[in-house]
This record gives structure tokens, C-alpha cells and sequence, in this order.
């Protein structure tokens, strides 16, 4: 279902067609570019408290046509060295010289990354067979160590930025459209496993005991599915989401044919427990991907707003903390760091917990969701030791009044502006 939201607007009603550049550009030409607003600006806009107006925001854009222009010049883009009047003002109108919007979609659809497929996703299946840890040190040696990443270096604010500087210059007051205003959170976890799947009971206990609900996105194909648990989780009011039929990495890559092959043999599961949301396994997206989950599923939950040690790359990741459309495909991206990554970095259980609570107060400053993304494995939430911070992590979300919901009720009300209620135990969908 075509996505109705303006991914730079988030209100329904698109700014006026007269302010969009007559081209978009060629994807295929993207270079990295960076946005410098001009000082007369910088002092005479009421920026939210949030935004760092005066330092470049980096972007990916087509290279810019010359173009004669006698407005008032209110920002320039410099790509790589060749700096260009990008904004101005002429008769009382704002004037863009790039397209802000297609430069969006360069960074959520990541066409800013190197066209390359991981010599990982070519792994045999018996790799995926060895014990989490052994997975997890592997994943290190083949994605490279950045174990001096900081809390800041799992945050990217290029995008919200340039948001913040379209609506500002076009007197946009455009504050997002949660229910009540309250920007939401959204608790999903990753079973990857048989084990992951037998512990997923206890963590949904947790979630349980502070009346809040999760999405437990389970691979289709990979180990037994024990349909009685996913009933039970259902019942108590969690959603149950596909995290592909293998999980070998190599669902992204693969022709449309075989995408579909693969997601047909997951049908039974989507159908008896009424899956309408997706992840990629390992988080890796194509446009090719894009396209067939769309004829299938709701949304899709697989592009993180930033990520480092990917697979992808060492440093990916579409910059938003709010949904966006690829093409019809509905995105709800993971904007907290994963636990395995933060495990990969080298934090503690407690250090995790502080890396989640610092990304989640500068979500809500901006007014984004937060959607938390762990695994059930028992080395991961699913043991003791970072249960303990995922449990403090629910404990100061109840605590401090945030609005949670299903990651289908999100998609739902960002879609339509309707969701259903969901807190406690329900029957069937």
C-alpha cells in the first residue's frame, strides 16, 4: 500500500509544488555534498534547541546545475570543493537549487554506501549453526573493530538536520503526528535461533510485568517453530514479525525469483500468526528486497538509522528516527544501537543500558520514535546479565510516561492515522 506521508513533511498536506526543483537528479551520480547555511541565517532563525545550524550538514546529491540567480543567497553547498548558492530567496520565496527531498532518499534508501556484497553473505549455512558467542567473534573479525565508537558515534543527526532546515526556512510548523504528541517507543526482538526462540517467553515476562507488549520477529525456515509458544505471545497481546527463512545474510542479494521462493516456504507462519511486519536478517536491504516485501507486508523494519561493525559497511545507516517510504514499502527503522553491536563495542550491561538512554533523550528531543532492537539469544537479552539492563531500560521508559506501541500499530497510524488498542491481553487478530 503506497506510504502517504511527505518523508521530509510529516504532515499530510505537501508544501506547495513551486518550491521543488524541476529535477531530481541521477541516483546513479550521487557524490557526497555538505549543506553550509549562511551566518544571516544562522542568526535570524529560532532553531529548535537541538540543532547544530552552524555546522555542515553532510549530504549525498547529484552534482548541481549552474544557475543564474539575483535572490538573496541563504545557504551553499559545497561538493568537494565547488561550492553553489543552494537555497535563496527571491520575491519573497525560498528557492531550492538541489532537491532536499531526493536528497533524502539518497541517504534512507543508503545509496550513499559502495556497491558491494559482503564476502560474509557467501558463507556457508553450517557457519550459522555455531554458538552465539563463536557468531558474534567471527562478526568482529569480518566487519573490522571499532571498539572506540562512542555514544555519540551511534547517533547521526545529518538527516533530522536538513528537516529541521526545510521546515525553519518554509515556516513549516510541522510538530510529528504521534497520538496525544507523545513521540512513541517500540520494543521488537530478533529470534535467530531455536534458543533464541525457547527464551523468549522470559523475556516477554519482563515486558509482561510493566504492562508493555513487543514484537518477536522469528525466522521462518531455519529451526522448528513451536507455534504453541508464538500463540501464547500472541494472546498476551505481542506481535509476532518474519526475520526471513534463513537468516544466512543472503536474502538481499538475491534475485526476485528466489526472494520470493524463500518468503513463500515462511507463508504458513505469516498466515496462522497474522504477520504484517518484516526485518532482513543481519539488517541488509536492497531495492530489489524493497520492492517484493511490499507486495507482502505492511511495513519493514531492517534500515537502522546508524549502525557501525555491519556488515554493510563500517558505518551505514538512513539517519532517520522517523518512518519513511522506499518506493511502497513502509520503513520503521531500528534507532537504538542493537545489543549485539553494543556487546561487539565492548560494553558492559550497564553500559549498554547508558547507550540506549543516551540515544533515546535525543530521540525524543527530536521528537522521533524510539525502537529498541535486541536479540533473544541467551548471550544477548535472552541471559541474565543483559536482561538486567534491557529490564532498566523498560523500567525508565513506564517511568517516565513514554507512549509505547506495536511496531503494526506505528505503521498503522503513520499510514492511515488509526491503530488499534493493544494494552494487555488479547485475543485474535
Amino acid at each position: 500500500m503506497p506510504v502517504s506521508r511527505d518523508p521530509l513533511i510529516h504532515t499530510r498536506n505537501e508544501p506547495p509544488a513551486a518550491i521543488r526543483p524541476p529535477q531530481r537528479g541521477d541516483p546513479g551520480q550521487v557524490r557526497p555534498a555538505s549543506l553550509e547555511l549562511r551566518p544571516e541565517v544562522l542568526e535570524g532563525m529560532d532553531w529548535p534547541g537541538w540543532v547544530r545550524a552552524a555546522e555542515p550538514i553532510p549530504l549525498f546529491t547529484p552534482p548541481m546545475a549552474e544557475r543564474d540567480d539575483d535572490g538573496t543567497p541563504l545557504a551553499d553547498l559545497n561538493q568537494g570543493g565547488l561550492r553553489q548558492t543552494a537555497i535563496s530567496r527571491r520575491d519573497g520565496r525560498v528557492h531550492f537549487h538541489f532537491d532536499p527531498w531526493a536528497a533524502l532518499e539518497h541517504v534512507t534508501a543508503e545509496r550513499h554506501l559502495p556497491p558491494f556484497r559482503s564476502w560474509a553473505t557467501r558463507l556457508p549455512a553450517a557457519v550459522f549453526r555455531l554458538p552465539g558467542p563463536l557468531r558474534l567473534a567471527g562478526h568482529r573479525l569480518l566487519a573490522g573493530s571499532t571498539r572506540d565508537a562512542g555514544d555519540d558515534d551511534l547517533l547521526d543527526d545529518s538527516l533530522e538536520r536538513l528537516r529541521a532546515v526545510v521546515k525553519g526556512l518554509l515556516g513549516i510548523d510541522d510538530p510529528p503526528p504521534w497520538p496525544g504528541g507523545n513521540p512513541p517507543v517500540v520494543l521488537t526482538h530478533d529470534v535467530d535461533t531455536a534458543e533464541g526462540l525457547r527464551a523468549a517467553p522470559r523475556v516477554a515476562r519482563e515486558e509482561e510485568r510493566l504492562g508493555l507488549r513487543a514484537c518477536f520477529y522469528v525466522v521462518g525456515d531455519r529451526y522448528p517453530l513451536d507455534h504453541a509458544l508464538l500463540d501464547d505471545l500472541r494472546a498476551a497481546g505481542h506481535e509476532i514479525g518474519l526475520h526471513g527463512a534463513r537468516h544466512d545474510f543472503r536474502l538481499a542479494y538475491l534475485s526476485p525469483r528466489r526472494i520470493n521462493r524463500r518468503l513463500d516456504r515462511c507463508r504458513d507462519l505469516v498466515e496462522r500468526h497474522g504477520v504484517v511486519g518484516f526485518r532482513s536478517p543481519a539488517l541488509l536491504m536492497s531495492d530489489s528486497l524493497a520492492a517484493e516485501l511490499a507486495r507482502r507486508f505492511e511495513y519493514d523494519s531492517s534500515v537502522p538509522d546508524t549502525d557501525v561493525q555491519s556488515l554493510a559497511g563500517p558505518r551505514r545507516g538512513c539517519a532517520s528516527v522517523f518512518p519513511f517510504p522506499r518506493g511502497d514499502l513502509l520503513t520503521l527503522p531500528p534507532t537504538l544501537p542493537l545489543d549485539d553491536r553494543l556487546l561487539l563495542l565492548g560494553r558492559s550491561p550497564s553500559a549498554s543500558y547508558d547507550a540506549w538512554a543516551h540515544k533515546l533523550a535525543w530521540i525524543r528531543r527530536v521528537g522521533g520514535m524510539g525502537v529498541v532492537t535486541t536479540h533473544t539469544e541467551p548471550h544477548l537479552v535472552g541471559g541474565d546479565a543483559l536482561l538486567a539492563a534491557y529490564r532498566h531500560l523498560l523500567e525508565h521508559v513506564v517511568g517516565d510516561g513514554m507512549q509505547t506501541m506495536l511496531p503494526r500499530q506505528l505503521a498503522r497510524w503513520w499510514r492511515d492515522g488509526d491503530v488499534e488498542e493493544a494494552d494487555g491481553p488479547r485475543g485474535e487478530d
